[in-house]
């Protein structure tokens, strides 16, 4: 018998105690599992209740994008065909009016339908493991999975970034049969005026990467008042794994349960509940969890031998929610149950009760199932290694989980009724209201002020050197680092994307970009989303990455899930990455949403995306850097200039609104390909996307740090040099082969713009005038001493 504190339970109590212990459940919850324990004919124990609380969460079940969607008011019978949605010709943003829809499953419809749709046979695991998985070659093949620790991280910056990589790590150890990391990046969103904000994030990364060896490759500062007072986090980690080893094999009936690593304590209780609500001081336990990179390694370091022993089946990271989760999750990949005692489990403090071991997130812990004829063999490895391990119980055929602690039965639950949570519904609206009636505003500028304006541009926060951070990571330890996040003659110029060389005996190479269009996010929620798509993308195509072999992730970003034009938002953007996958034919593989993003004084973050783009290249020896080359070179833009300038960092600066610029699908995938021919061709020597700043910002970037200058052309309206229209790329290509450059583009829109200079200036000319010109000194001072 269950024994409990609880001694009446009904739907008050419950709501008291989700109050008072912060479970974060909502009315439906409650109902069920006040019905499920009345059927029961018992009252629930605590920790019980603290368990489901755990796996029902936001953070750990991604229960809202998994929900049902009634978009457009209506909800179509069971089972009907949804009717397609009617667009304009030619229109490729959102369903303006037509036929209502209905997703039962919204992120399994939209993002994982792209990638179901896609069928590429390189995509080894995608969202069902704890990390994606591409092939490099046919024996090895890539993970890669980025998350957020935005919650954690606006109590302790320090700690919340350090714990947010320290995390991600154990995801890709805890990937397939374990994965071997070998590369991570960090995205911080943070209130500008706050740079020690930003020197604790980055010193959080920077302590846990470092100290376990592995490089920091590439990441981005964005700065912005939207995030005050709840900076975003992002941290990624690439790992390496053979293709025997990306399926988990078990467990099995009899298998046994261990628990390893890091001791457990009162960190990071309430760590899983805590992230998927609005920020709140209110709780009475640290939901910060302590970090120990140096532990994590010796972990790390067991997990490969014991991978080459081949003494455990299946494994999984301790991560929110703690042993609450991790158990039952690792009981469900065989179908089975588990019963456990946690009477062994290390402390890192006497008289923890029950719930406190079960739910607590402490760091640096994983989870293995071990075939009980390689118990010995498993437990000399784990003494060998000096840290603290235990044999919680073991796998059972009863899909049951069952838990005792000092002689009390603690829990005894189906794993269904774990699994299975109750289905969220919403209705929402289609689209929100987007003005786009008459001509867009016009932005000119006067020729005398774009000397003074592309300084101020260049050294404009989000535009600036963020190389201060940069230098604090090692990204070049393991040597597998080709193209580093700064490259040029002294190292100052900033990538598109990294080039790694994941395996030492191969020069196939993996290009990592990533995608952000946080000022877009406050315009249009559809124009962002593509928007950081198709940048991720550039940036892995920039570099020599071929569309062919490129895989994506999605992290969602947003405020409160009770707030409709969020629930709308969230909506949109679903559906706009998914007709971007479908249109550049580049699948998913991973993914996390953070949702709640919500301030004590209510107020929401802009719904955002970041996209991650990993690429495979054939030979990373053929891979393109940003920085001029020769004298005597042209230089082309590739792309559509729109002059749009909402989102931009020129509107910005002079307070100007108007409409962004527009990822056009039926456009962009071709001149990617067409550019990603053409590079394969080695048709050019180097290449630079547009973002950030527009065509000015990229040609002081190609030059800057190359030792050289250029020459080009500039538009009639010079404004138009920082225009931010997306899908355009400058490329430096020998005059010997512009005309098979200009063959290759010949489909897409495109123009000679000028030329590679042997005098370290800038020049920028109309016809014979010369409009404006720029030292590299003065270019460099500007982009590199001011950033914040």
């Amino acid at each position: 018998m269950i024994t409990a504190k609880i001694r009446t339970f009904s739907m008050s109590e419950l709501d008291r105690l989700s109050k008072e212990r912060h479970l974060a459940l909502s009315d439906l919850e409650k109902r069920v599992i006040v019905d499920f324990f009345v059927r029961s004919k018992r009252p629930p124990s605590m920790a019980e209740l603290e368990m489901i609380a755990q796996a029902w969460s936001e953070h750990t079940r991604h229960k809202t994008l998994r929900g049902e969607f009634r978009v457009g008011g209506q909800k179509l019978g069971n089972g009907a065909k949804k009717p397609p949605l009617r667009r304009a010709p030619g229109d490729a943003g959102p369903p303006r009016g037509g036929s209502p829809a209905e997703y039962r499953n919204l992120l399994k419809e939209t993002v994982f339908e792209a990638t179901r749709r896609l069928k590429r046979p390189w995509v080894w695991s995608a969202f069902k493991d704890n990390a994606g998985i591409i092939a490099l070659d046919g024996k090895w093949g890539v993970a890669v999975k980025v998350e957020t620790h935005n919650h954690p991280s606006a109590l302790d910056p320090y700690g919340g970034a350090s714990t947010g990589i320290g995390g991600v790590i154990r995801d890709v150890l805890g990937t397939g049969l374990s994965a071997h990391p070998i590369a991570s990046l960090d995205v911080f969103c943070v209130e500008p005026g706050k740079p020690r904000v930003v020197d604790a994030l980055a010193a959080g990364v920077r302590d846990y990467g470092n100290r376990m060896g592995i490089p920091t490759v590439a990441g981005l500062i964005y700065w912005d008042e939207a995030y005050k007072g709840l900076p975003l986090v992002f941290c990624g980690t690439v790992g390496l794994i053979r293709r025997d080893r990306v399926e988990k094999r078990g467990p099995k009936p009899g298998d046994l349960v261990y628990l390893l690593g890091g001791k457990t304590g009162r960190d990071g209780i309430h760590g899983a509940t805590f992230s998927s609500q609005k920020l709140t001081d209110e709780l009475t336990t640290s939901v910060v969890q302590i970090g120990n990179p140096i532990l994590e390694k010796k972990v790390w370091d067991f997990l490969v031998e014991a991978s080459k022993a081949d003494c455990f089946n299946s494994i999984t990271d301790l991560g929110a929610g703690g042993i609450a989760c991790a158990i039952w999750e690792l009981a469900d990949l065989g179908g089975l149950g588990v019963r456990a005692k946690l009477d062994g489990v290390a402390l890192k403090e006497p008289g923890m009760e029950g719930w406190e071991v079960l739910v607590s997130e402490s760091q640096e812990r994983m989870m293995i199932s071990v075939p009980p004829g390689r118990k010995a063999d498993a437990e000399r490895l784990l003494a060998a290694f000096e840290f603290d391990f235990a044999c919680l119980g073991e796998f059972t055929r009863e899909p049951s989980v069952e838990i005792g602690y000092h002689g009390e039965s603690l829990v005894n639950v189906p794993i269904k009724f774990l699994r299975d949570v109750p289905k969220r519904s919403f209705t929402v609206e289609s689209a929100p209201k987007v003005e786009k009636a008459g001509r867009p505003r016009v932005l000119s500028v006067k020729p005398r002020d774009v000397k003074k304006l592309g300084l101020k541009i260049l050294s404009s926060p989000n535009i600036a050197s963020k190389e201060r951070i940069i230098r604090q990571y090692d990204h070049e330890v393991g040597g597998r680092t080709l193209i580093k996040p700064l490259t040029g003659k002294r190292g100052h110029a900033p990538s598109d994307a990294v080039v790694l060389r994941p395996l030492y005996d191969s020069w196939k190479g993996a290009a990592l970009g990533l995608g952000w269009s946080g000022a877009l996010a406050k315009i249009d929620s559809r124009v962002m989303a593509l928007a950081a798509f198709d940048e991720a993308l550039r940036n892995v195509v920039a570099v020599g990455g071929g569309l062919t072999h490129i895989a994506a992730l999605d992290n969602y970003c947003a405020g409160s899930t009770a707030d409709k034009k969020v629930l709308s938002e969230l909506v949109i953007v679903s559906e706009a990455l998914k007709d971007a996958a479908l249109a550049y034919g580049v699948p998913f593989v991973s993914g996390k949403d953070s949702l709640n993003n919500t301030t004590s004084d209510n107020r929401n973050i802009p719904t955002v995306m970041l996209v991650t783009a990993l690429g495979v290249l054939k030979d990373a020896r053929r891979t393109l850097s940003v920085v001029l080359k020769k004298p005597g070179n042209f230089l082309y833009l590739v792309g559509r200039t729109q002059e749009r300038w909402g989102g931009s960092a020129i509107a910005g600066l002079l307070k100007f609104n108007g409409p962004a610029p527009e990822v056009d699908l039926t456009t962009a995938p071709g001149i990617h390909k067409s550019m990603s021919w053409a590079l394969g061709k080695e048709l050019a020597v180097s290449c630079h996307d547009v973002s950030e700043g527009g065509v000015f910002v990229a040609l002081s970037e190609m030059m800057m740090d190359s030792g050289l200058g250029l020459e080009a052309d500039c538009p009639e309206n010079p404004a138009l040099l920082f225009d931010e229209s997306p899908t355009r790329f400058l490329v430096e290509v020998e005059p010997d082969k512009a005309k098979a450059f200009d063959w290759a583009m010949k489909s897409v829109s495109f123009k000679r713009l000028g030329r590679v200079t042997k005098k370290p200036l800038m020049k920028l000319v109309q016809g014979k005038r010369t409009l404006g010109q720029w030292t590299a000194v003065d270019l460099e001072k500007a982009f590199r001493g001011k950033g914040e």
